[in-house]
This record gives structure tokens, C-alpha cells and sequence, in this order.
């Protein structure tokens, strides 16, 4: 039967949560392309609520209106194709979007037949919480997709194509790799297979357009997927790829790179057609750069960046192509008692930055030696403070990452951060630093404290977990902060830069004086300086420009939000 008899919808969703945020739907648009080119014959469609929202954004109704016309939408569409032909419709679930897939599923399953529309859920809420997800009735009669999803949708389709009488027969799709099925009651993951990016196809996203991110003005990329150390206990990396719940299978969860040959065979398509501003998405852009056992990959992913760093520079060379940032390990950067590395690893960022690469975002994470060693860094504070300093030496633009309250914290921890962040500058950067740890699932963080009782229940919609503080001094001080920061956490987003990093910086000296008059007087001192700072920031938004639109919401309910602390 023709392929033509089936149609394939892929929906990046939305969450009320995030509407500040525009980021391009590159996972989406990327199962889309390697669908396209596995299948070229069936018909693949891409709904980017992201964009229904943002087309409506300014035309006077309020979010909400806009928020549930997008959903419309998008059921709509669904509606309309399934007229005409069977439909698979991939929901792509990003944090707290669960809500909105749930919508979407009752909609079109009420108004159309059972037999012509199959719901299958990917991304993060998929590939870490399938099982919840699938023991919930909303989405029992959906297939969840673990891990990398080429080739899972692939299979998928062409299991469809064969039984177009009745694709949502669940049963069909026992078996097929990377693919969480529910059927007689009991949930199946039989196995997990990653993608082989070395044989990936170039040009999947034909259309520059499809990996635009609008937040950035960037050109969103990928050079490799997984990370070389996967041992920090805040990070769920190990299971970025799946696991298979109830199984001994091991998960394939390392590094890999795609073949340079793609990466710029595609990156010319993209300039030809007028992008030249490039961001790399990846989680880890080096590659491994320490011995395990008798191996060591350190020349092969120096040589390899190297070997990047060169071609790209004839991009910048001839077309004025840059790359805004990619994300490293301090590791990459320096690593003490290395120092013939060091010389490589220094020559290698040189090339970096001579061939268009404007920025880093730097994994620092701690400014204090207990806090790194209970995050599971592998890094010292010197060499975190070695890395900042060359950095900025070769100029690049640096963002970092980095956990300033941890429920295992003391209060040197803290007086030991604030302190580091001082003498590193950190709070220069355009950088959100003194945020608080989000426990997620499958995090070696998380059994850390179930093992002290300090961890609360799941939070199914962000895959994290409550949890207490062991250190009410620590508590304090973070709820103080908290409160603060409240006032202005989603209206620093929509600010010019310059202006938003006046924030920062003013959080920076909040956070500094909290914690000298907490050390010097209590609580009570702690109350003084609170309110001498909320009239500086006063004066601060009294100053910014209101340009309308969500800058203008977002302005008036930190005022409010500001004065209220003075109450």
C-alpha cells in the first residue's frame, strides 16, 4: 500500500511555564529530517507551538488566550489530517508540558476514530519518566520513546504502514528498540540501542529557518551527543539515552561525536542560505580528555576540536560565520599537574578563538571544595578559578554554570562561594549563579539524600524531587535569597543585556551583605539589609524602559512584587 496513506505529526509543545523562553525546536525538526530522509515518501508535518504562541503574542488578548489558541490549533490540525489519512502524532515533552499533551490526546481522541490516530510521547519526560507516563490512564494507550528517537520512529512508521487498518494495535510495536509499550497491564522496554552519528545523513534540516532559535538569534547545531565523564551526582546523563526499568541491560550513555564531514557539509547549506551566527547545542563539546585504565582519548579529541577549529575558520574567514558558544568541562581547560596538556589544551581554545568562536558555557558548579566533592565534579577550585582566567585571557564570552544552595550545604559552603564568585568576577557574567539545586531523577544526588531521609516526594512535571535542607541556617539564608530573587527572575529575561546584567550584579551584592550581616548579627541584621536593597532596586526598575508587550507585564509585577518586601 503507499506511504502516502499515512501521515506522520510532530508537535513541539509548549508550557505555560516557559513562555518567556522561544527556543528552536531542534529535536523535533531533527526526527522530522531523519524521517523525511529514512522515508521520503511519507508525509511528515512539524506544529511549533512555540511559534503559534509567539504569533499571537502581541495582539492585545492575554497569554492565557493566546496559550489556549495554540493548543486549538494544533488539535485542529490533527482533526483535519486524520480525515484524510491514519496519523501518528509525536508529542515532543519537555518539563511541565504534560498538561498540554494530556489536552491534545482527550481532544482528538474524542471527536476522532480510535483506529486512525496513534500518540507517541519522546524527549526528557518520555526517556525519563515513560513509566509513570504510560501507568497514567491519560497515557496508557500511547507509545513512549526512550532515548535518541531516529530510528524508534522510523520503526514505528514502518509498523504502521503495514496494519494502516489499525495502527493503534499497541501490540505491533513489541519489541522494537528504544520503544516503552503498555499492553495486557504491564509496561515493556525490551531494549535500547543509541544511534550510529558517525553513519548519521547529512542534511536532515534541509532549512535554515528549522533550527533558527529566536531567543538567541543563533543558528541552533549539533556536533556530538552524551558527555565523556557522567559522574557528577546532580546529572542525569547516564540515562539521557534510557533505561530499561526491571532489566540488567547496561546503557550506552558516553560520548559520541557526528563525523565533521557532516557537520560542515551541513553548516555550508546553512550559510548558502544566509545564516551565519551558529550556536552547538551539545552537552559537551570536547570529548574525553582523561585516562581511563590504559586508554587515553586526550590527542584525538584535542585533535579533533583542532580540526574543527580549522575548518569553521574558513567559514569565518570568508563568510564572517562565528559560533556564539559551546559548552565545556574545566577539565578541557587546565587540569593541575598536567602541564605538557595544558600547553595542548591552551593552543587548542587559541584555535578556538581565532576561528569564530565567540563564547563558552563553563560547568563550574561550586566555588567550595566540599560542595564540589559531594557534586561528583572531578575539579578543584583552583583549577575552576585556573579555567576562568584563561578563558577571559583569550577572550572569550563566558557563561557558567554553577549550584549555589545544595540541601548538603553548611554555611562555609555558602561564605565560601560568595567569596569565590567575588574574586572570579562570576558575577560579571550573563549568567543566572545562585540558583539552587534541582534534584532530578535517576541522580546519584538523589539516593544521596534518601539515604539521610531529606528526600520528599517526585515532582512527575519538572522530573525532580522535593526535598529539606539538612542545615537550617543554610535554609535561611536560601529562602531569603529566594524571596528576593522572585521579584525579577522572569522579567530579567526579556531585559537588553547590559541592563540584565545590572541585575545580576545586584543580586551578587544582596547575596554578600545577607551573609556578612547574618555572620556578624543574625537574622535580625539580615531583616536591615534586606530592606536597603529593595530601595536600590527600586530606583533600578524605576529606571528600565517599559517597551510594552511581556517586558511590560513582567515590569509591573516586579514593582509590586519589590515594594512588597519593604511590608
Amino acid at each position: 500500500m503507499s506511504e502516502h496513506n499515512l501521515e506522520v505529526i510532530l508537535v513541539n509543545l509548549i508550557s505555560y511555564d516557559y513562555l518567556v523562553r522561544y527556543q528552536a525546536p531542534l529535536p523535533t525538526n531533527t526526527l522530522a529530517g531523519y524521517l523525511k530522509t529514512s522515508m521520503p515518501k511519507v508525509k511528515v508535518t512539524v506544529i511549533d507551538m512555540q511559534k503559534l504562541f509567539s504569533q499571537n503574542e502581541n495582539v492585545g488578548s492575554d497569554k492565557e488566550t493566546i496559550f489556549n489558541q495554540a493548543i486549538s490549533c494544533t488539535i485542529q490540525e490533527i482533526k483535519c489530517s486524520s480525515q484524510n489519512t491514519p496519523v501518528i502524532v509525536g508529542l515532543s515533552m519537555k518539563w511541565t508540558t504534560q498538561e498540554v499533551a494530556s489536552i491534545i490526546i482527550k481532544q482528538v481522541t474524542k471527536s476522532v476514530d480510535n483506529n486512525r490516530v496513534l500518540f507517541t510521547l519522546g524527549n526528557i519526560m518520555s526517556t525519563y519518566g515513560y513509566q509513570y507516563l504510560l501507568e497514567n490512564p491519560e497515557f496508557q494507550n500511547t507509545l513512549a520513546v526512550v532515548g535518541e528517537g531516529e530510528r524508534a520512529l522510523v520503526k514505528i512508521v514502518q509498523k504502521a504502514l503495514e496494519n494502516l487498518h489499525n495502527i493503534t494495535n499497541l501490540s505491533l510495536y513489541l519489541g522494537i528498540a528504544n520503544v516503552a509499550v503498555r499492553y495486557d497491564d504491564k509496561i515493556f522496554l525490551e531494549k535500547l540501542e543509541r544511534v550510529d552519528l558517525t553513519q548519521y545523513p547529512n542534511l536532515t534540516i534541509p532549512t535554515a529557518i528549522d533550527i533558527y532559535d529566536k531567543e538567541w538569534d543563533v543558528y541552533a547545531i549539533e556536533t556530538s551527543r552524551g558527555c565523556p565523564w557522567g559522574r557528577c551526582t546532580f546529572c542525569s546523563i547516564k540515562d539521557q539515552f534510557g533505561r530499561c526499568l526491571n532489566s540488567n541491560q547496561k546503557t550506552d550513555w558516553g560520548w559520541k561525536p557526528f563525523s565533521l564531514d557532516k557537520i560542515f557539509n551541513d553548516v555550508q547549506n546553512y550559510i548558502n542560505q544566509g545564516a551565519i551566527r551558529f550556536d552547538v547545542k551539545d552537552s559537551e563539546f570536547f570529548g574525553p580528555v582523561r585516562k581511563e585504565g590504559n586508554t587515553d582519548h586526550f590527542e584525538s579529541s584535542m585533535n579533533r576540536v583542532a580540526q574543527f577549529a580549522n575548518q569553521f575558520g574558513e567559514f569565518n574567514k570568508k563568510f564572517g560565520a562565528t559560533i556564539s558558544h559551546v559548552s565545556a568541562r574545566v577539565d578541557t581547560v587546565v587540569r593541575e599537574q598536567e602541564i605538557l596538556k595544558n600547553v595542548r589544551r591552551r593552543q587548542v581554545y587559541e584555535q578556538l578563538s581565532q576561528s569564530g568562536l565567540i563564547g563558552l558555557y563553563l560547568g563550574i558548579e561550586s566555588g567550595s571544595k566540599r560542595q564540589l566533592r559531594l557534586y561528583g565534579k572531578g575539579v578543584t577550585v583552583e583549577e575552576n578559578r585556573q579555567a576562568i582566567k584563561i578563558l577571559r585571557e583569550l577572550g572569550f564570552n563566558l557563561e557558567v554554570g554553577f549550584i549555589f544552595f545544595s540541601p548538603l550545604d553548611v554555611m562555609e559552603d555558602l561564605y565560601n562561594n560568595i567569596s569565590f564568585i567575588g574574586e572570579t568576577r562570576l558575577h560579571e557574567t550573563d549568567s543566572r549563579i545562585f540558583g539552587s539545586l534541582r534534584v532530578q531523577e535517576g541522580t546519584t544526588y538523589a539516593e544521596m539524600l534518601r539515604k539521610r531521609n531529606l528526600l520528599g516526594k517526585p515532582q512527575r512535571r519538572s522530573l525532580s524531587y522535593s526535598y529539606r535542607y539538612q542545615d537550617d541556617e543554610v535554609y535561611f539564608i536560601k529562602k531569603t535569597f529566594d524571596t528576593w530573587e522572585k521579584a525579577t527572575i522572569k522579567l530579567v529575561r526579556l531585559l537588553p543585556k547590559a541592563v540584565r546584567l545590572e541585575s545580576y550584579e545586584m543580586n551578587f551584592f544582596f547575596l554578600q551583605d545577607v551573609l556578612r550581616g547574618y555572620f556578624s548579627g543574625g537574622r535580625d541584621n539580615v531583616k536591615r539589609v534586606v530592606m536597603e536593597h529593595v530601595k536600590k532596586r527600586g530606583t533600578y526598575l524605576g529606571g528600565i524602559s517599559d517597551t510594552g508587550g511581556s517586558l511590560s507585564a513582567y515590569l509591573s509585577q516586579a514593582k509590586v512584587a519589590n515594594s512588597n518586601l519593604l511590608k
